[in-house]
């Protein structure tokens, strides 16, 4: 019979004793008690399941009931334990590594062949990180340090101006790709709706030993003022500029031409209705040629237009796009970057203040020139590549349906 432990309410009462007083053992508060017992019978299910065995000539049969309930899982995991291991890795002084036990200084013991073991193994691992290391970014190649101590104050070298202009101011200047021309456009800037202001672009050949500061090398008269300029990444005498009105100019200023202007695009609801804020050359595809560059736009009036030049014709451009922000409505674009790192990503920062992320698509596999009676430009086949297969089909029969009716070829 289990123990049973009594105990009264008067026993819960202690009074005082006294130091002679012996204490009560603790096993005399323990008592027998019995208790009836309880038994549990099986209980066999409505569907039993019987035991399978198989005898010596392969048959099978059923033996006897399952009653036994199926076994319980356990497993021990270690959830919140972890171990900690100490090490002491200072050193010891020269001189308390070098002191014996009766205060003589005595030379340390050096495993000479222990040392050059180690050496063998680690050497060659660490030439070989720091030879990755070296050539794995030179962020300070190009870095020369300023031993001089650098003045406050910024020394003018140059100065040039353009003599008779009145009440202009610059609206965009640009260096060539040698560094040797500066290009500079004139405008007024405080100009609304239309505009009856004619500024030119001027040209100056800085390091040139004739020059003269109010007498530009190359004076290019425009309609109007010109806001932003850009010169070719790879051509110097090359330069593109956007105009107060809405036209994409180029001009070519290598040749010597009284008119150096090579293509000037229209003002059209295909182009742009407002003044071109940005204007940038970027790669038309990854070639790399010297003529595979586009020109980028992008105006007050919300469109972003790529331009293809190398065929000295800006009738139309070649691809655009518009800035629409919140609820489909219209920002207009005061200026675009192109990412060195990827020619297909660029960003745009609007009139309301935001920077809008966008991509341009990569150029795909050219289908070739269409075939049939009619001469295709590239740029128009460029256009045509940027449909699908149906939508190419239904713009060709359109183009040589107008082509028969024009009566060009």
């Amino acid at each position: 019979h289990p123990p049973t432990l009594t105990h009264s309410p008067a026993s819960m009462i202690s009074s005082p004793q006294s130091p002679k007083q012996e204490r009560e053992h603790p096993s005399l508060r323990f008592a027998d008690e019995s208790f009836d017992g309880v038994t549990v019978r099986p209980s066999v299910p409505e569907k039993p399941f019987y035991k399978v065995v198989q005898d010596k000539d392969g048959k099978t049969y059923a033996q006897g009931v399952r009653l036994q309930t199926d076994k319980v899982e356990r497993a021990n995991r270690r959830l919140q334990s972890f171990e900690v291991k100490e090490m002491d890795i200072q050193t010891d002084g020269p001189g308390d590594a070098c002191v014996g036990p009766d205060g003589e200084i005595q030379e340390p013991a050096v495993d000479e062949q222990a040392l050059a073991e180690f050496l063998r193994h680690a050497v060659p691992a660490m030439e070989q990180d720091l030879q990755l290391a070296w050539h794995s970014m030179p962020a300070f190649d190009a870095y020369l340090p300023l031993w001089d101590e650098a003045g406050e104050n910024c020394e003018m070298l140059h100065q040039v101006y353009k003599e008779g202009l009145v009440d202009l101011q610059v609206t965009s200047v640009a260096w060539n790709t040698t560094g040797a021309t500066l290009a500079c456009a004139y405008g007024r800037l405080d100009t609304m709706g239309w505009c009856d202001v004619s500024a030119p672009v001027c040209l100056w050949n800085i390091f040139r030993p004739q020059m003269v500061a109010g007498e530009p090398d190359t004076v290019i008269q425009i309609q109007g003022f010109c806001m932003c300029l850009a010169f070719h990444p790879t051509k110097p005498g090359v330069l593109a500029g956007g105009t107060y009105n809405g036209e994409l100019q180029i001009w070519n200023t290598a040749d010597g031409e009284l008119d150096p202007l090579v293509a000037s695009s229209s003002i059209d609801d295909y182009f742009h209705r407002e003044a071109i804020q940005a204007v940038e050359w970027i790669p038309a595809d990854l070639s790399g040629g010297a003529d595979a560059w586009l020109i980028a736009t992008v105006s007050g009036d919300g469109k972003v237009l790529l331009w293809d030049a190398r065929e000295n014709d800006l009738s139309m451009p070649s691809r655009g796009f518009m800035l629409l922000g919140s609820k489909k409505k219209i920002l207009g674009g005061r200026s675009l970057s192109f990412s060195p790192l990827d020619p297909w990503l660029f960003v745009v920062g609007s009139e309301t203040g935001n920077v809008i992320r966008a991509f341009r698509p990569p150029p795909g596999a050219s289908m070739g020139k269409p075939s049939g009676n009619y001469a295709w430009k590239p740029s128009a086949v460029t256009l045509l590549d940027q449909l699908a297969a149906n939508a190419r089909l239904q713009l060709q029969h359109h183009v040589e349906g107008h082509c028969r009716t024009a009566g060009l070829k």
